[in-house]
């Protein structure tokens, strides 16, 4: 719920964010477009809370839902925090399955 638009409604509890139900390493977050669309940029932050902090990640995309390749690849060091960040992302190749693969979430106090 609310992973991919960043214009949810402030509740509160975990119904206003993403939340990984405790998983720290090895995730990914996945739409599925229903036409194969080119993503050029994708502007990405981490949840409100300020204590999970995004590293070591990468977007991969597919056609098939089985065989995902990366396009893009973050910079090292390159952590995905409150603030939202731009990422542009360099293919001319159109996919209907898109995800932000996660290595580790991190949990710590950036305040």
């Amino acid at each position: 719920m609310n992973v991919f638009n960043g214009f949810y409604d402030r509740v509160s509890g975990s119904g206003g964010e993403w939340a990984t139900d405790g998983e720290t390493n090895n995730f990914y977050l996945q739409i599925q477009c229903p036409e194969f669309v080119r993503v050029w940029r994708v502007a990405l932050r981490c949840r409100d809370s300020n204590t999970q902090i995004i590293y070591n990640w990468n977007i991969q995309s597919s056609t098939d839902r089985a065989n995902f390749s990366i396009i893009f690849n973050a910079p090292n060091p390159t952590y995905l925090g409150i603030t939202l960040q731009y990422f542009l992302i360099e293919t001319s190749e159109k996919y209907n399955y898109y995800r932000l693969f996660v290595w580790r979430l991190k949990k710590e106090n950036l305040a």
